[in-house]
Formats: structure tokens, C-alpha cells, sequence
């Protein structure tokens, strides 16, 4: 467990390291789903058939609605992915358009689920200790190891006290490890390591796939395989910027967890300005250390990451400690900074 509050904001370079698709790749995915064309007016030919099935569904339902209107839809934002710096962007964008927003989400829904059941995460399931051995080296790992350090079985309920997630990705991968790493690393039953996780303050702005608790009414299995009528039921748990944005009262958990945590280690994150929004904490945040991975980011852009930072966080006066990293991946920030982060975990002076 951790002594201080610290908040953890993760990015689509985070979840890379379990095999899951960058934001790059994830939105040229979506665009091969959503490029839906028939052959005759018949034979499908190109796209998702399950997104087909979807909609189909959608339009029986909303007598009001033509089916081609979706499709064409699908292939408008097949033909944009290239162009757009994320999927969510595009979303937003074309804010307030149903026959976009609900081809995204779909293909959204499908593509993660997809990647969970291909990522190292879900292959092996079975033999839980090859997923680990897979992962030995990931930042999943080593956050396990650094909140495990001062833990026993004992205290479990307490291994992520003082932890907080803000997640920009619709996969459950975070909830997914420590699930099994709880359990398997303390030999405690699902409920118990369920418990310990449902009680880590976890959000994800622009939704999930589904509920990882067996518990939950909106629970799917981590990878699961899923029909058209699933994925059309699942879509309603994606947010677009918009809808976050209306959430009122996860809107402000996010920016009070920003607001209150000491520590900010920023993951895999790519610092758009969207999201940086969504950040905001409007009053100055009281963070004393700021560690961030900047991979791919140039050392001038870094600079201008550093200021984007400080604006979100309204730092004024004394500032924290921060430390942009472009020559480093996340397991690579914590092998850097381990004892620095370590140092705060209770039972440490």
C-alpha cells in the first residue's frame, strides 16, 4: 500500500504493454470494422458482420431509421481514421451525429474485446502463472511489486489504499491483473480480491466494454466472445467526450483525485488536448512530484507537455517535481524511478 495519495493517469501506451493496440492502431481497426460494403446489395464483403448484425437490430427497433444510413455512416469513418488523432476525437467532432457515434461505438466494443482475448492478459487463462511470467517484465508487475512491498495477507484489503486510476482506455486490463495478481500472490478467493479492486478508485472517462465483477449486472468476461445483440447492448457503456463531459458527478471525482493526490505518474498518455481537459482540476492541484513517459514525444514538444501540465493542474507559485520522460516506456519509468516511488509506500521512511 502506499503512504500518500497518488494518482495514476493511463493511456492507450500503457495497455501496450499486455499486447493491446496503441490509440494508432486501435482507431485503424475501427476503420476496417466500420468500412461496411456489399456485393449486389447482398453478399457482405468488407466490415464487421457482427456490427451488420448490430445494426440490423437497431434499425428494426427505430423504425425511423435506414439501415444504409449507417452504413454509410461506417465507411465515413473508415475513410477519416488516418486523418483523425484518435477515435475519440472523430467522435467528437461529429458530435451529435447517432449514425457515427453508435458505428464507433460498436466497432469500439468489438475491437477491445478482441484485443483482450489476443493480449497476454487472456492467453493461457488457464495457467494463471504463464500470464504472469508473461507480464514479468510490464509495468503491471512492477506497480504490483511497489504496492505488495508493505501488504500481507492480513492487511489485503488495504493493498491499494492511497492508489487512484484515471484510465483513458476502454479496456480493463488494470482491473483484469490485479484480480488475478490479488489473488494468486495472496491466496484469497475471487470475492475477496474482487472486493479489493471494486474498492481502488478506478474511472475511466469515456467508459468501458463492461464491468469486470462477476457481481455487476453489466459484467462480461475479460475477451469475451460476443454476438451483434451483445455488442449493440455493450455500446451504451462507451462515452463520447460530450457525454463525460455531462457526467457531472465523474467529472468531478476526476478532477478532485487530480485536485488532492500528491503524487501524478502519467502513463502511455498522449496529452491531447481533450483530455487535458477533462483533467482540469480548476482549483491548483496539490501535487509535490510529477512523473510522466513521453515516448515518441520530441524534447520541444515535451516542453510544451510540461506547460499543458501545469496549466491543467493551475500550479502556481512553488512547483512540483517533474520529470517528462521521452526515452522511457512505463515499465522503464519504474525501473528509473522505483525507489522514489517506493519511498512512499507505508512503512517506509
Amino acid at each position: 500500500m502506499l503512504q500518500s495519495k497518488t494518482l495514476f493517469v493511463v493511456g492507450a501506451g500503457a495497455s501496450q504493454e499486455a499486447d493491446l493496440p496503441t490509440g494508432e492502431e486501435l482507431k485503424l481497426r475501427i476503420g476496417n470494422k466500420t468500412n461496411i460494403s456489399f456485393k449486389d446489395g447482398r453478399t457482405q464483403v468488407s466490415g464487421s458482420e457482427k456490427i451488420v448484425d448490430a445494426l440490423r437490430i437497431y434499425s428494426k427497433e427505430r423504425k425511423d431509421r435506414n439501415i444504409n444510413d449507417y452504413f454509410a455512416a461506417g465507411r465515413s469513418i473508415a475513410a477519416s481514421m488516418s486523418l483523425a488523432p484518435s477515435i475519440d476525437s472523430y467522435i467528437e467532432a461529429h458530435k451529435g451525429n447517432e449514425y457515427i457515434e453508435l458505428c464507433a461505438k460498436l466497432a469500439i466494443v468489438e475491437t477491445i474485446l478482441e484485443s483482450e482475448k489476443a493480449s497476454k492478459l487472456k492467453a493461457n487463462i488457464r495457467s494463471v502463472a504463464n500470464i504472469f511470467s508473461k507480464m514479468s517484465e510490464s509495468w503491471y508487475t512492477k506497480i504490483f511489486r511497489l504496492l505488495a512491498a508493505k501488504t500481507n495477507r492480513e492487511n489485503v484489503n488495504n493493498a491499494l489504499d492511497n492508489v487512484e486510476f484515471i484510465i483513458f482506455n476502454y479496456d480493463r486490463c488494470v482491473e483484469q491483473f490485479f484480480l488475478h495478481a490479488l489473488r494468486e500472490y495472496y491466496g484469497i478467493q475471487n470475492e475477496l480480491a474482487d472486493k479489493v479492486v471494486q474498492g481502488c478508485s478506478i474511472i475511466h472517462p469515456y467508459g468501458t466494454v463492461g464491468d469486470l465483477s462477476r457481481h455487476s449486472p453489466n459484467g462480461i468476461e475479460f475477451g469475451s466472445d460476443v454476438t451483434g445483440a451483445e455488442m449493440l447492448n455493450l455500446s451504451s457503456h462507451i462515452r463520447t467526450f460530450g457525454e463525460q463531459y455531462d457526467d457531472k458527478e465523474t467529472l468531478n471525482n476526476i478532477r478532485k483525485n487530480v485536485r488532492e493526490a500528491e503524487t501524478i505518474v502519467f502513463l502511455g498518455f498522449s496529452f491531447q488536448k481533450m483530455n487535458m481537459d477533462l483533467l482540469d482540476s480548476i482549483m491548483p492541484a496539490h501535487a509535490k512530484r510529477i512523473y510522466a513517459t513521453a515516448c515518441g514525444i520530441s524534447s520541444p514538444d515535451c516542453e510544451a507537455v510540461e506547460t499543458d501540465i501545469v496549466s491543467a493542474l493551475r500550479l502556481t507559485g512553488n512547483m512540483p517535481q517533474m520529470v517528462i520522460r521521452n526515452d522511457l516506456k512505463c515499465a522503464g519509468l519504474f525501473d528509473e524511478y522505483s525507489r522514489v516511488l517506493g519511498s512512499h509506500v507505508a512503512g517506509e521512511h
